[in-house]
């Protein structure tokens, strides 16, 4: 579940067949990259989202990027001893 800020990312990207290179790249900065940071901090203490698909990134009101959805998630130190736990959000 979001919160009130927060608003699912699809609706605020461009068209990419009318994304020019300057775009792409403004793109990348904004949203790929703060993603990555934030799935390779995940996977630095083992978390692995399994789910991560445009409907599961979010921006909040101040334009940083949140990863949600973490129903398929799997924590590698706890699936050491048999268990598996869902979380509803990851913030950075």
């Amino acid at each position: 579940m979001t919160q009130a800020s927060e608003h699912h990312i699809v609706p605020w990207l461009p068209n990419p067949s009318n994304l020019s290179p300057c775009a792409g790249c403004i793109l990348t900065l904004q949203v790929a990259a703060p993603l990555l940071r934030t799935l390779a901090a995940m996977h630095a203490v083992g978390v692995t989202h399994r789910d991560v698909k445009l409907e599961n990134i979010f921006m909040d009101a101040n334009g940083a990027v949140k990863l949600g959805d973490f129903d398929l998630a799997v924590f590698h130190h706890e699936a050491q001893v048999g268990l598996q736990q869902s979380a509803s959000c990851f913030v950075q």
